[in-house]
């Protein structure tokens, strides 16, 4: 059985506490996770904790994207520059149309790297 060791940490803007990730296992899924524990960490860091797409939407639950699918592009998987944190309800929502996503995404990113 898989057990996942994580820190709790205060959010920026609320009072909710935030789950950082420390072992490369989904806590979700428990399938080996693809990005190491220092990219999520410094992608979480880079992103101030918060979902990217905030809005009245966000639930402040946090989950790591990969901008460009790790089925499209292997060689990008554990770099921050293509990942970027997203609540569960945009993690979902870009999901639903990558097309029209994966640019604004793109954009985002690159705005702050």
């Amino acid at each position: 059985m898989f057990k996942q060791q994580i820190i709790l940490t205060q959010c920026k803007n609320c009072s909710n506490f935030i789950l950082i990730r420390n072992k490369g296992i989904n806590k979700v899924s428990k399938k080996k996770v693809t990005v190491s524990k220092e990219t999520y960490n410094k992608v979480f860091e880079r992103d101030n904790g918060k979902c990217r797409l905030l809005d009245l939407n966000c639930n402040g639950k946090l989950e790591l994207h990969h901008i460009r699918y790790k089925s499209e592009a292997k060689d990008l998987i554990d770099e921050p520059s293509n990942c970027i944190m997203l609540c569960i309800y945009h993690h979902k929502l870009v999901h639903s149309n990558k097309h029209y996503w994966q640019p604004k995404l793109l954009e985002i990113i690159s705005k702050i790297t």
